[in-house]
């Protein structure tokens, strides 16, 4: 069978892993890898069916199937000095990323499943390498998953290869195409046309995901993991490898000298995307798919080898019925960031609140009937009490938006609806100044649809108050089944110091938290999560605490939010990058978030002092606005909807020395113009 360094393999009865050997030799390409023209002929062929040799799986032994499948793969960790080799966690949306499983048996009877990375290209389609598939006895795939434990596996029906694929030859013919039994509901990724070669000219920057091996000889990961390289040229490559085919292949990576430490696809990545983003940076495109290269991962002396997707396009649109491509126009804004923009302060103008009153805040007739995202802080409380914000032309809710302490400066991240004359009114259950500070506004009811507010869940009144270490299952309903909804989650009366978690229940819990709380607090943290297809998220609480979960809205769809993770971006806790007072710290987002606008949770804790923190774009002024407070050495987070950089940062001021922890929940298409 054909070696290959990108697939990973186990043995069911076996203590180790059988890991494909290496290419260690190579040489000379034609004249530019990154302007090749393709074959008519070869790209009007079909991928040929695998002569259904793949085991029917019933109902009866589909659990049984399944189980072996989970036990049988792979398990790893990622830690801050583990990484997949030079990557990091995937910082980009990426439902249509797929965790692909073959099984197959030897020579001596005995099964063993391969592991490889694949995308969706169509709804019940995924693209991988054929030599993850070829000889296949069972495939069966997990389809949009930051963390492949999370979703259900799904059974694939047959497998399609290239006709000209060759196990003997390196790089001839490795695709493939995965049918799976059940239509994946999913936004496929674009895939390269024949004439999209300006896309990925040599020196381009290109992304590869997967699940594989984080290190020559490591482990493999739980979370789909993302590295950055660029796209080399024929020349570069031709002291590589010798069965390089631009015709047919792409070169990307390192040469020696170039990186300063190793980065690439690993065993386990086979299969998977090499990605650049589209011309307009609205969503990425996949131009290659992991083929082979060096056989130990952490090689800085050579780029590795992925097929060149614009030579089989045609192919592969034909296998599978049609592909989408990339709309010409792009969709309008769904959320339009605008400042930060202090709409008031009553520590200003004197309008502090009454207790029990309620104070009418004009917005702006522009915003008339729109729903927008602002930071609602409460100063100098003459009691413990709440505060609500709504629309002035609706009766005030039942339900808060944030609680407060007497004397207290505290803020949180609020989606709400403005009225028909373009004012919010918020009541406060204490004499409090109030400030308002707005974040920008999203352009209509159809991208971001409001509701109630609604209370979904009290366990003070239900009696399902939350054990320490325990997750509590809410149901929202099936309307929002895997939609990403804005709510408002609150944590009172814990038994101790510690954080929620909340998330979609058919997903891994995440190892980012929603809320940080002290004893006996009473605190709130706007967020945007996922749901999960049942209708249903989860409150994880480290310790026991009463939960409130309020609805504010939900999107429409994931062309309106992409929810990512939650992702952590940094911890200065871990990189020892604690942010001294009065100074800045830029934080690398990621290029495919520059001029974009992300969700995110802006934590501070162990600050020297008590002060306030403000998140904003890199290439903009620091605001005079802020986006959380806090006091010496407490644990506060807050949810933030800010504009990214166009070189992919943020930046976090802090007025005290403090730790920063910032957590990424999902972006926004783009305000184009």
């Amino acid at each position: 069978m054909k070696k290959f360094c990108g697939l990973l393999i186990a043995a069911s009865l076996s203590s180790g892993l059988l890991v494909f050997s290496s290419l260690q030799q190579t040489t000379a390409l034609p004249a530019d890898t990154s302007l090749v023209a393709v074959d008519p002929e070869r790209n009007s062929e079909q991928f040929v069916a695998s002569g259904s040799t793949l085991a029917k799986i019933d109902e009866g032994n589909l659990e049984t199937f399944l189980n072996e499948f989970e036990s049988e793969t792979s398990l790893g960790s990622v830690t801050e000095s583990n990484r997949v080799v030079g990557g990091s966690p995937v910082s980009f949306p990426s439902q249509w990323m797929t965790f692909v499983k073959a099984q197959r048996t030897d020579a001596n009877g005995e099964k063993f499943y391969a592991q490889c990375g694949g995308s969706v290209v169509a709804s019940g389609w995924v693209l991988t390498a054929a030599h993850c598939v070829d000889d296949a006895e069972a495939i069966a795939v997990k389809v949009g998953q930051v963390d492949w434990r999370g979703g259900e596996w799904a059974v694939a029906a047959d497998y399609f290869i290239d006709p000209s694929y060759d196990s003997e030859s390196y790089g001839v013919g490795d695709t493939a195409l995965v049918q799976v039994a059940t239509p994946t509901d999913v936004q496929p990724i674009f895939l390269a046309r024949p004439e999209d070669s300006s896309l990925y000219p040599a020196g381009t920057t290109a992304t590869v995901a997967g699940w594989g091996l984080t290190s020559s000889g490591g482990e493999t990961s739980y979370l789909l993991q993302e590295g950055s390289y660029p796209i080399q040229s024929t020349s570069d490559c031709r002291d590589s490898f010798f069965s390089f085919d631009a015709d047919e292949n792409i070169c990307a990576g390192f040469q020696a000298g170039q990186s300063s430490g190793p980065v690439g696809s690993c065993k386990g990545d086979s299969g998977g995307p090499l990605m650049v983003p589209s011309g307009d940076s609205r969503t990425m495109i996949q131009i290659g798919t992991v083929a082979y290269g060096r056989g130990d991962c952490t090689s800085l002396e050579a780029p590795g080898v992925y097929m060149r997707i614009a030579a089989v396009y045609d192919m592969i649109d034909s296998t599978v019925g049609g592909l989408p491509e990339v709309p010409d126009a792009a969709p309008p804004a769904s959320f339009v960031p605008v400042g930060p923009t202090r709409v008031v302060d009553t520590r200003v103008d004197g309008s502090r609140v009454a207790a029990g009153s309620t104070l009418t805040v004009d917005v702006g007739a522009e915003y008339a009937d729109k729903s927008i995202s602002v930071n609602l802080a409460v100063t100098d409380a003459s009691g413990a009490g709440f505060a609500a914000l709504y629309a002035c032309d609706q009766p005030r809710p039942s339900t808060s938006s944030l609680n407060y302490q007497p004397g207290q400066a505290i803020a949180n991240g609020v989606i709400t609806k403005v009225s028909s004359t373009g004012t919010v009114c918020v009541y406060s259950h204490q004499a409090a100044d109030v400030i308002l500070d707005l974040f920008g506004v999203f352009a209509s009811n159809e991208d971001f649809s409001p509701v109630g507010p609604t209370r979904v869940i009290d366990t003070r009144v239900d009696g399902s108050r939350v054990a320490a270490g325990s997750t509590l299952t809410v149901d929202v309903g099936a309307w929002y089944a895997d939609k990403s909804i804005s709510v408002n989650l609150a944590v009172t009366d814990a038994s101790g110091a510690g954080y929620a978690a909340l998330y979609a229940c058919d997903q891994p819990r995440p190892s980012t938290s929603s809320l940080n709380y002290q004893p006996g607090q009473a605190i709130a943290n706007g967020v945007i999560t996922k749901v999960s297809s049942t209708g249903t998220v989860c409150v994880y609480s480290h310790q026991a605490a009463d939960v409130i979960l309020d609805l504010f809205g939900v999107f429409a769809s994931n062309e309106d939010f992409s929810p990512v993770g939650p992702t952590r971006v940094i911890d200065t806790r871990v990189d020892g990058s604690r942010v001294a007072a009065g100074s800045t710290l830029t934080v690398d987002v990621g290029a495919w978030y520059a001029d974009k606008s992300i969700s995110v949770n802006l934590a501070v804790t162990d600050a020297s002092g008590a002060g306030y923190a403000a998140l904003y774009a890199c290439d903009q002024p620091r605001p005079s606005t802020s986006s959380l407070n806090y006091q010496p050495g407490q644990a506060i987070a807050n949810g933030v909807i800010t504009k990214v950089s166009s070189t992919g940062t943020v930046c976090v001021y802090s007025h005290q020395a403090a730790d920063v922890i910032l957590d990424l929940f999902g972006m926004f298409p783009p305000q184009m113009t």
